[in-house]
């Protein structure tokens, strides 16, 4: 969804990465996911957004990791100041919680205005245009 998101729109992507990676085994990794989620960890990220204050939109973006978004986008939003920008959540699940999902990441800033999210299961993407035309963001 990133991916497309970033193509329509001629965005800039930014991956939000722990510096410790997640295990590429899919038990590992939602066992890891889990625990974070437990803990209310708050995962180091690998990396910065460069020209924070140049961007008046922002996507955040993620899987729906047992019934939430991941720990590590609790770290994302608050590690920016969100205030004066425009929040557009999306996810990608399975079969439940996308709303939750999306919920999620507008309250975790609450200083920026939102947008609609969307919610996608698999990796067909054909809704991301017309979302996009709804919200106002591609003509």
């Amino acid at each position: 969804m990133a991916e497309r998101i970033a193509e329509l729109t001629d965005g800039t992507l930014f991956r939000i990465e722990p510096v410790n990676p997640y295990p590429t085994d899919y038990t590992e990794c939602t066992d890891v996911a889990l625990e974070e989620r437990d803990t209310n960890a708050r995962p180091a990220i690998a990396d910065e957004v460069d020209n924070w204050e140049q961007y008046d939109t922002v996507f955040i973006g993620c899987p729906v990791w047992w019934w939430t978004t991941p720990m590590i986008i609790c770290t994302f939003a608050e590690s920016y100041d969100f205030a004066g920008k425009t929040v557009v959540p999306f996810c990608t699940y399975a079969s439940t919680y996308r709303d939750e999902t999306l919920a999620r990441i507008v309250e975790l800033t609450p200083d920026a205005e939102h947008l609609e999210g969307l919610g996608l299961s698999g990796r067909n993407t054909d809704d991301v245009e017309p979302w996009l035309r709804q919200i106002g963001i591609i003509e």
